[in-house]
């Protein structure tokens, strides 16, 4: 595999990559039934222990 190949893997793994992002808050938020920017630390903990998806 050269170099080239890596950077084209790694293009079409973005999308992939932003959809799990949103799929992934979409849950969160809907756990903490607010947005996500106002979780606090134990709420983050309780979702990453309900949806262990989360935990990346």
């Amino acid at each position: 595999m050269s170099v080239t190949d890596n950077t084209v893997d790694h293009k079409q793994s973005i999308p992939h990559t932003r959809q799990d992002y949103v799929r992934h808050t979409q849950r969160f938020a809907a756990f903490l039934k607010r947005p996500p920017d106002t979780a606090t630390l134990e709420q983050a903990s309780q979702g990453q222990t309900r949806h262990p998806e989360l935990r990346r």
